[in-house]
């Protein structure tokens, strides 16, 4: 089933859900069935926000640790990790080219 609490954040993608929790892990689940397809691991504080870019190729997460993370959606392996911000990552967003982020810093 899709997620229910604890989780800090929610992003509805057409079929596909995302959920940020506060063990640090991100969940990305298929929106028609409620079935879990991947879970990622690599933040090492709450996840506060993600969003998925247009191609629905690559998700972007950012995290209570200050750092974005972006993941392969189609296997899950992380492929950057994007350092700069002393404090959480509040929001992202991104494009097919740019990734933008807000902190409290």
């Amino acid at each position: 089933s899709l997620p229910s609490p604890p989780f800090k954040c929610l992003l509805l993608n057409g079929d596909i859900a995302v959920s940020g929790s506060w063990d640090s892990s991100i969940r990305v689940w298929s929106a028609p069935y409620g079935v879990c397809r991947l879970v990622l691991t690599g933040h090492t504080q709450v996840v506060y926000c993600s969003c998925i870019n247009p191609s629905s190729t690559r998700l972007v997460s950012g995290g209570g640790e200050g750092i974005v993370r972006v993941w392969n959606l189609h296997n899950g392996n992380q492929t950057a990790t994007l350092v700069g911000h002393s404090q959480e990552i509040m929001c992202v967003q991104c494009t097919e080219d740019l990734i933008a982020s807000g902190s409290a810093d």
